[in-house]
C-alpha cells in the first residue's frame, strides 16, 4: 500500500471549552491515502466480488474507467495490480487494427511494443 501520510489539526486549543470553562486541547489527526480494503480499481467492488469479468446488458460499460486505470497504474496497490493482471489475462484483448496486432505480437515476443529499435552496431532498424 502507498505510504503517503499526513498530519492535520481538526481543532485548535480553546476553540471548544469544557462545561467548567477549561479549554479543550487541540485535536491532531494522522492518516494517509491507504485504503482499508482493496477494491477493484475499475468497478469499485471488493476484489473477491469484482464485476469486471462479467458483461452484457445487466452490467454497465466500464470502458472509460478501464482506460483511466490502465493509464495510471502507479496509483494502484500491489494487490490491485495483481488483480488487474488477472483481469487482462481473462479478457484476452485483440485488435481489429493490423498495426496494433503487430505491436502486441512484438510485445509478446520481445517484451516491447516499440516499432523501432537499434541493432548491435547502434544502427536504426525498423521493427
Amino acid at each position: 500500500m502507498r505510504q503517503i501520510l499526513f498530519r492535520g489539526q481538526t481543532r485548535r486549543k480553546g476553540e471548544r471549552v469544557w462545561m467548567n470553562g477549561k479549554p479543550v486541547d487541540s485535536n491532531w489527526v494522522y492518516g494517509g491515502i491507504t485504503m482499508s480494503r482493496d477494491l477493484c480499481p475499475i468497478c469499485g467492488y471488493e476484489i473477491s466480488s469484482c464485476q469486471c469479468l462479467f458483461g452484457g446488458s445487466a452490467h454497465p460499460d466500464r470502458g472509460k474507467e478501464r482506460n483511466v486505470v490502465q493509464d495510471h497504474l502507479y496509483l494502484l496497490s500491489d494487490k490491485q495490480l495483481l488483480h488487474l493482471e488477472r483481469l487482462q489475462r481473462y479478457w484476452q484483448t485483440s485488435y481489429g487494427d493490423e498495426k496494433r496486432t503487430k505491436m502486441l505480437e512484438r510485445l509478446e515476443k520481445n517484451g516491447t511494443a516499440a516499432t523501432w529499435r537499434f541493432g548491435e552496431n547502434n544502427e536504426y532498424l525498423e521493427g
